[in-house]
């Protein structure tokens, strides 16, 4: 990437990271509940050199954008139910921001860090003819992210749905089907800031990853998988 930054920049905001967690998993069941488990913590780093990819046209490059804050929070939890079905459900609310003498850049987000980020999974299994069957349904959602330092490149929020069946067929193979992006979801409206017309506030945008590539549409895949 770019050089380091000259001190005194690093040198008036030293480096810091601070992290604190707490977990809960009841030993008892409780009904049909018969395990859970819950997690969060909250997060503080600061650097006074931090590496972070920018786009720069279509090309992404590592950069050193100089000092950064990111402060956040993680909650995740697990449950299953009737020792059959499990869900599982992760949320990530940060905030990564530019600390740079240069107006342009300072108090803007960092490229590729969404705010917002959530994922949750829902699995169950059942015996059918002497085989086990599993099935499960996934849900990501991101908000809008950008690509460059100055926030002027967005990615938009997305949000995809994909569902999966796997089947043990014999001599420890597992068949698996799964359907990604299953609602073909491709294309996000986008605001525009600011308008250009009372009647013109946004316009189609690809949906795509945190680097700005676009997202295929609805995906099949088929796997063998063998285990001992």
């Amino acid at each position: 990437g770019e050089r380091p930054r000259d001190p005194p920049r690093g040198g008036r905001f030293p480096p810091w990271v601070c992290r604190v967690a707490a977990s809960w998993a009841p030993a008892q069941a409780r009904g049909a509940l018969d395990q859970i488990l819950v997690e969060t913590a909250g997060f503080y780093n600061r650097a006074s050199d931090a590496i972070v990819f920018v786009n720069t046209g279509f090309v992404a490059r590592p950069v050193n954008v100089g000092a950064a804050e990111n402060l956040g929070l993680e909650l995740a939890s697990r449950a299953r139910f009737w020792r059959a079905v499990q869900l599982s459900i992760s949320y990530t609310l940060q905030r990564s921001l530019q600390r740079d003498p240069e107006r342009s850049y300072d108090g803007k987000d960092l490229p590729r860090h969404p705010r917002h980020a959530l994922a949750a999974r829902l699995e169950a299994s059942q015996r059918l003819f002497a085989r086990e069957l599993r099935g499960h349904a996934e849900l990501s959602w991101a908000s809008q992210s950008y690509l460059d330092r100055a926030n002027l490149q967005r990615v938009p929020a997305r949000q995809l749905l994909a569902a999966g069946l796997s089947a043990d067929v014999a001599y420890h193979l597992a068949l698996t089907l799964e359907v990604r992006n299953l609602l073909d979801h491709q294309v996000e409206q986008q605001a525009l800031e600011p308008a250009p017309s009372p009647g013109f506030t946004s316009t189609p945008v690809a949906v795509a990853d945190i680097a700005g590539l676009p997202l295929p549409g609805r995906s099949f895949f088929l796997s063998l998988e063998w285990s001992r």
